[in-house]
């Protein structure tokens, strides 16, 4: 075990997961301080998307180059100065896509580096036997960080406390991830690289590629989104819908770290297809019956991400595979975040199937390629 490499990649994630998600929580303010459309709002989670997916396929270059932890170390000084610019722009000027051009980039090109710079990092520092184990801790980080976004928007409600002065403090959790980078990098901590790239059928790299990007898609829309849905079908105020989120992420936390304690013993294959039709269910119902039915489906979107990345991890080709999933969900993102934007302008309930009809190729995808 290298225990640095697992703090780096544990805190880097706490910090990213907690502006990624106040972001997607303080969505609504950010529309009515620019006085845009939800279609014009939408470029402020496709851009990135697009500047991250450029970055993923150059990795081919870069990672090689710079080594994983430097790269690491990039990605969380491009997080850094984006959430600062995202808190602050418009303390110097009005234009949206001014900002939206200077944000997405910054943002963009960290999420392309540590997309894949995470996840190798639990990779390298765990062991055969261990990484499904962290790698669940790991994304669960993830998900404390956005449960916690909300809950702290929530209380932060009650005050006078406004979004760009959240953002703002919000940035400088990024230094202390960042500052431990540092150090490590400069004692020189030792990160096993990969021989070289291995042959692999493009059919296969697409439909694993396919697979996380519409995985991710889906989540990434459901918690972007939440808050801003309840506010608007439900009538819902920022602090109650917030809640919402929070209980999601909460509920997130709880279920993708189980996997840390208790050894689930079903078959890959079978626990990620179980994912995708629980969330298919509660996506249903929360949108025809209940909202209360939107935080249930952290149950199950929780063993995904982190049982299909280790199946990918266990692969003598995971440092090829890992960038090709990662250009995927940078794709599938960009054109998410603009299909969601354009239908919820003629139906906000409707985009929500939109998120069902992801999740149900998801599954038939998984049936396919993943044969164990």
């Amino acid at each position: 075990m290298q225990w640095p490499l697992i703090i780096i990649s544990y805190t880097s994630l706490f910090a990213m997961g907690l502006f990624d998600n106040s972001r997607g929580a303080f969505y609504k303010d950010i529309l009515e301080a620019y006085e845009i459309s939800t279609t014009q709002g939408a470029l402020l989670f496709s851009v990135p998307s697009f500047v991250a997916l450029i970055v993923s396929l150059l990795s081919f270059k870069w990672l090689r180059s710079l080594g994983v932890l430097k790269a690491q170390l990039i990605s969380l000084s491009l997080f850094f100065l984006s959430c600062l610019s995202l808190a602050t722009f418009k303390s110097f000027s009005d234009s949206y896509l001014l900002m939206i051009a200077f944000h997405g980039i910054l943002w963009g090109s960290g999420l392309g580096i540590f997309g894949i710079t995470g996840n190798l990092l639990v990779g390298k520092g765990t062991l055969d036997h261990n990484r499904q184990r962290y790698l669940s801790l790991y994304h669960a980080i993830y998900a404390l960080a956005s449960a916690s976004a909300p809950l702290i928007i929530a209380y932060l409600s009650k005050s006078s406390v406004n979004w760009q002065s959240y953002l703002f403090y919000c940035s400088f959790v990024f230094l202390i991830p960042l500052g431990y980078s540092s150090v490590q990098f400069m004692k020189g901590v030792k990160v096993q690289e990969s021989s070289g790239p291995i042959g692999l059928p493009s059919l296969f790299q697409c439909g694993i590629g396919m697979m996380f990007g519409l995985y991710v898609s889906s989540e990434v829309l459901l918690t972007s989104r939440l808050v801003y849905y309840l506010e608007i079908i439900h009538g819902m105020a920022k602090g109650e819908a917030s809640y919402y989120l929070g209980a999601f992420f909460i509920l997130f936390f709880i279920f993708r770290s189980l996997p840390f304690w208790v050894k689930i013993s079903f078959p890959t294959r079978i626990s990620l297809m179980t994912s995708n039709i629980l969330t298919i269910f509660f996506l249903i119902l929360g949108t025809f019956y209940h909202p209360i039915f939107f935080p249930l489906c952290a149950i199950s979107l929780s063993i995904y991400f982190p049982f299909a990345m280790n199946w990918v991890l266990e692969r003598e080709d995971s440092e090829q595979l890992v960038p090709t999933a990662m250009c995927f969900v940078g794709g599938n993102l960009i054109l998410a975040h603009l299909m969601f934007g354009v239908v919820a302008n003629i139906s906000l309930q409707w985009s929500m199937i939109m998120i069902v009809l992801m999740q149900f190729i998801v599954f038939l995808l998984t049936r396919f390629y993943i044969l164990r």
